[in-house]
Formats: structure tokens, C-alpha cells, sequence
């Protein structure tokens, strides 16, 4: 069965989590509501205890009334938190984050954490 593009997103973004810390677990939930799909990674170090939440979004996924909540929401208990977006979006959603965002919930681009969809 072919796979959908946020799929193929979270499938190369967790080959990169396993690289980069490889003593992690990473929980990979892909949600599809209202007409687009966006993807929650949890990583968790071997114990247990939540590292960092990465949210996968799309520039309709941004515009979700509660998506900058759940990015503050997140960062809790010191948690980090990072929002990961496709490079024609990150100008939007650096705006968005700045206006109404933690500062410390991160921002990143597709580009920057090496996801590519040209397989």
C-alpha cells in the first residue's frame, strides 16, 4: 500500500531521530482531521520520560485554532518542543510562533532536519 506524503515525512524524520540520538524511543502519531494530515513524535529516553514533542505540520495544519497551544502545552515540565514545517512555510510560521508562541518551542524547516520527499 503506497504511503502518503506525511508518512514518508515521519518515516525519514524518525531514520534521522534514530541517527542522531540513538538511545531514544520515538512514538510517531500521525493524525488526519479536518482536511490535512500532520504528524506528533514523542522521544523518550530509555526510561521513559519525555525529551522532546515534534510536531509535523503544513501550512494549513498551522492555522489549526489550538496548534500554537498544543506547541506551548508541550514544552511543560521542560520538555522541548519543535515544530517541524515544509521550507515554503517557515516564514509564516516563524511569525506565527513569535506572536503567540513560547519562545521556547523551536522552529525548523524541512531542509534543516534533512527531510526530503525526493526519494
Amino acid at each position: 500500500m503506497p504511503q502518503t506524503s506525511i508518512e514518508m515525512i515521519v518515516e525519514a524524520r524518525l531514520r534521522a531521530l534514530e541517527r542522531e540520538l540513538p538511545d531514544t524511543v520515538q512514538d510517531p502519531e500521525v493524525i488526519y482531521e479536518g482536511g490535512f494530515s500532520r504528524a506528533v513524535i514523542t522521544v523518550a529516553d530509555a526510561s521513559g520520560n519525555t525529551l522532546c514533542v515534534e510536531f509535523i505540520e503544513d501550512e494549513e495544519s498551522l492555522l489549526r485554532p489550538l496548534a500554537v497551544d498544543q506547541f506551548n502545552e508541550a514544552t511543560a515540565n521542560g520538555v522541548k518542543a519543535l515544530v517541524i514545517v515544509p521550507d515554503r512555510a517557515h516564514l509564516a510560521a516563524a511569525e506565527l510562533l513569535s506572536r503567540t508562541g513560547n519562545p521556547s518551542v523551536e522552529l525548523a524547516s524541512f531542509s534543516v532536519v534533512g527531510i526530503s520527499l525526493l526519494a
